[in-house]
């Protein structure tokens, strides 16, 4: 069953229908915790009777949206900034599509009454945004006052969209189509710096939708649930528009529900019959730990179909525990599926089946992409997976900021629809992320003598062989509107397809460069919308084909017969710099880890979730782990392990566990980790999606404020590390 089109010029508009057309079906449902407990009631997920939670159908949420857009409307707010904090409640949903029903921008952001870190965020995402308009509730609304006043934003308007008397929808008026504007803005997580806004378009994040439901082969028949915060990307974007998008239903639970006691997300699964529901990485790996043997045998998942594991790294061996463990309660055994992607590019780049790509340490910490070898270190990672429609990927060095040889390890690069359009009034970070254009080639082959004029209709002679040239690649998928980019050439001596004709007394086009005297053929015509393809080993470049309606082609293509060939396009589409490290394989894209996180150690390169994966294989009592590397004399490795107490006498155990963790260090690597902190559960940071931040983390040990259980810290990095009273820090 396919997804129920909607032909609308931007996401308001797609929702409009939806309300118009959908007005009795059920379009979420918010559970709360006793509510997921299994009961005589099981459920299918149609919203039948018997089932918990408050259900709220497409007109019902098209009602409260026009309600409170009327009201957004009376201040003009047309292309404003809306904060929406909410927190995870039933009312965040109806206040966001207000804002995008007033012409408005909604800002998501965390409720203030969480945490203090979550007050000090939302102070930064009002003051970054410089929003007119704040919707809370009546709970938040107190606190959110406070900030607004302490920030002195006093003249910022605060709605709490629970209380009484609201606009009225019968005053409410359409705003005009938006496609091209920016339909929200997603402020980052902040595990690398400083939160900034995501500027997401119309148009950007309905093509991101369609690229979802492609990657995941979601429709009507689908239910969604999950219980990802909603001002974090892949609760808003997949869990609670993605359903939209689709014409079907949410199932939400909130996320401190799933905290403290994970196995509620599982039995929301099961009991409201959800099909598609996704995670990060450390969420499968807590229900593996936390989840009983009692529990499981009450867990009914049957029917869940699509389980993405996303947001941060993907274990293989969390994979593969999670799959093993919930065969017993009916777990498919492909259900697990892998996605990478993030805010800047609206939500997902790549997802597909989780498999397996095993490679070698050494040649990986050297940049290069070889086979394992038996009997020496390997490395595994879970394929992100094939690629999403409408974008294309490209593996760039990051030194250089040439593309990458095939086997080789790049930063992964971005273009396409579903990219943000930059960060909101940053246009410096903006110009350095989205609009990155790779170099040339250090070294072009030189070209080719030019053919002899052909005769009417007849192909010209051969170009002259080039030295070491390389094959091209096929230039990649561009945006609609948008100038493909690709360029590629490649001659051999044996006989090639023919070439277009020359007109009479023009000389034939120049052969490229040749590669190992391979024949070269035809080549093969690409897809709307992409440049003419290069050559490769010989085959010769065919025109591109013209792009969709706002903006002509500019591909083009020669060839000459005896197997030479060029083909050529130019773009001014510039890419998004993810900050990824990655390689292609026939699977699709593998990530491998972070650019900036990157532990560079006596001259090899190591990735840190390689360092902490191997970690957590030493003992049953290490819960999260994260390395970093700090510069004294020399860059070395510092790893900070969790380690759980809980009843059990450890002291006499530190100084064992540091020895095992240095010698798997020195055994997988071939690096020292002189280093080593062990810690109380919880030291580890991460972000709202899991991610860990190792950043904040080094900056906390730096500062002194890591507080160990047990430490060994080298001389040279103990007269870095202060006290919080400034003073050098003992040595432990």
């Amino acid at each position: 069953m396919g997804v129920v089109v909607a032909r609308a010029a931007d996401f308001t508009g797609l929702l409009l229908q939806r309300g118009e057309e959908l007005v009795d079906r059920e379009a979420f449902r918010f559970v709360g915790e006793s509510e997921c407990e299994s009961g005589s009631e099981g459920g299918s997920g149609s919203g039948g009777g018997g089932l918990g939670g408050v259900p709220v159908s497409y007109g019902e949420l098209d009602r409260s949206a026009k309600r409170i857009a009327s009201w957004l409307q009376q201040g003009r707010p047309v292309g404003q900034r809306v904060v929406v904090c909410h927190g995870d409640s039933a009312g965040f949903l109806p206040a966001f599509i207000g804002c995008l029903y007033a012409g408005a921008v909604p800002v998501p952001a965390p409720a203030p009454g969480g945490s203090g870190q979550a007050a000090v965020r939302l102070a930064g995402i009002l003051r970054d945004s410089a929003a007119r308009f704040v919707l809370t509730d009546s709970a938040n609304g107190p606190a959110v006052s406070q900030i607004l006043a302490a920030g002195g934003r006093s003249q910022v308007q605060c709605l709490a969209t629970d209380r009484a008397g609201l606009g009225d929808p019968g005053a409410w008026r359409r705003p005009a189509p938006r496609g091209d504007e920016p339909v929200f803005l997603q402020y980052t997580s902040g595990s690398v710096g400083d939160p900034k806004g995501v500027v997401v378009t119309h148009a950007g994040l309905l093509a991101n939708q369609y690229a979802i439901q492609q990657l995941l082969g979601t429709g009507a028949h689908s239910r969604i649930g999950g219980w990802l915060p909603f001002h974090h990307d892949m609760g808003l974007v997949g869990q609670l528009l993605h359903p939209l998008f689709l014409g079907t239903g949410a199932v939400v639970l909130a996320p401190v529900a799933f905290a403290r006691r994970p196995v509620r997300w599982l039995q929301m699964i099961g009991r409201y019959g959800v099909t598609v529901s996704g995670a990060p990485n450390f969420a499968y790996d807590l229900c593996v730990r936390r989840v009983t043997d009692a529990q499981l045998e009450e867990l009914d998942l049957t029917g869940w179909e699509t389980a993405v594991s996303g947001a941060e790294p993907v274990r293989a061996a969390t994979v593969q525990a999670f799959t093993d463990r919930f065969a017993r309660a009916g777990l498919r055994p492909g259900a697990l599926r892998c996605g990478y992607g993030m805010a800047e590019a609206t939500l997902v780049v790549a997802a597909g089946p989780a498999g397996r790509c095993t490679v070698d340490a050494a040649a990986l910490a050297r940049n290069r992409v070889a086979p394992a070898r038996p009997g020496r270190p390997s490395r595994t990672f879970v394929p992100a997976g094939p690629v999403a429609g409408g974008l294309q990927v490209l593996i760039v060095d990051p030194e250089s900021l040439r593309p990458a040889a095939p086997g080789r390890v790049g930063e992964i690069w971005v273009r396409g629809t579903g990219v943000a359009r930059g960060y909101w009034n940053r246009a410096l970070d903006s110009a350095g992320t989205f609009h990155a254009h790779p170099a040339p080639p250090a070294h072009p082959a030189p070209p080719a003598r030019a053919a002899r004029p052909g005769g009417a209709g007849e192909p010209g002679e051969p170009g002259g062989a080039g030295t070491d040239g390389q094959a091209g690649k096929d230039g990649g998928a561009v945006p609609p509107g948008g100038p493909g980019m690709g360029s590629g050439t490649g001659s051999g001596t044996g006989a090639g397809g023919a070439g277009e004709p020359g007109e009479p007394g023009e000389p034939g086009e120049p052969g490229g460069a040749g590669t190992d005297g391979q024949a070269g053929t035809d080549g093969e015509a690409v897809p709307p919308g992409e440049p003419g393809g290069a050559g490769t080993d010989g085959q010769a470049g065919t025109d591109g084909e013209a792009v969709p309606p706002g903006g002509p082609g500019p591909g083009t293509g020669s060839g000459s017969g005896m197997g030479s060939g060029s083909g050529s396009g130019s773009g001014s589409g510039g890419y998004l710099r993810t900050g990824d490290l990655g390689f292609l394989t026939e699977d699709g894209l593998v990530v491998v880890g972070r650019l900036k996180e990157l532990l560079i150690v006596a001259g090899r390169n190591l990735h840190p979730q390689d360092v902490e994966q191997q970690l957590q294989k030493i003992s049953v009592l290490f819960g999260s782990a994260a390395a970093f590397s700090v510069e004294a004399d020399r860059d070395q490795v510092v790893v900070v392990q969790e380690v759980r107490t809980t009843g059990r006498d450890t002291d006499a155990e530190f100084p064992v566990l540091v020895s095992a963790i240095q010698a798997c260090v020195a055994r997988e690597f071939d690096v020292a980790a002189e280093n080593v902190l062990l810690v109380r559960p919880g030291t580890v940071r991460r972000t709202t999606s899991g991610k860990l931040r190792r950043t904040a983390l080094r900056q906390l040990f730096l500062a002194g404020r890591i507080q160990p259980l047990h430490a060994v810290v080298s001389t040279e990095i103990r007269r870095l590390v202060k006290t919080p009273a400034g003073e050098p820090a003992p040595a432990h």
